[in-house]
């Protein structure tokens, strides 16, 4: 069987104190016995887990395509749409930490004076809005 025709495998091997462990399998699978064994270890990462907001990046991404696209220089808007302000500057804030996220983009902000550059909104108004 090809490289490419095997499921990628992940082999974490962890030691702390006298807990041992070692998980192999699918990323996903991986890191579901990572959590679980830690937890286990540490009942208050079980608490802190179900407060803390995690987003899914990659249903993000895909919800973001044709409407932001990411270049070199930060998030742009794929098309011309009818929106507000205030949702074209949530959807640039938004294009800016996925693409960060993802290792696209090298900051997941932007200022004021980007924000008008790319929602093509003026300055007071961004300042307004935020």
């Amino acid at each position: 069987m090809s490289e490419a025709n095997e499921e990628k495998k992940l082999k974490v091997q962890l030691e702390f104190g006298d807990a041992k462990a070692m998980f192999e399998g699918g990323v996903d699978d991986v890191f579901k016995a990572l959590t679980r064994f830690l937890t286990q270890l540490y009942p208050n990462l079980e608490v802190a887990r179900r407060i803390t907001y995690s987003p899914d990046l990659t249903k993000l991404a895909e919800e973001l395509v044709g409407i932001i696209e990411l270049t070199p220089e930060g998030p742009i808007f794929a098309s011309d749409l009818h929106l507000s302000a205030k949702e074209k500057i949530c959807l640039a804030l938004l294009g800016a930490y996925v693409g960060e996220r993802l290792g696209k983009l090298s900051k997941g902000s932007l200022s004021p004076n980007e924000l008008s550059r790319i929602t093509g909104k003026a300055r007071k108004t961004i300042s307004n809005e935020l």
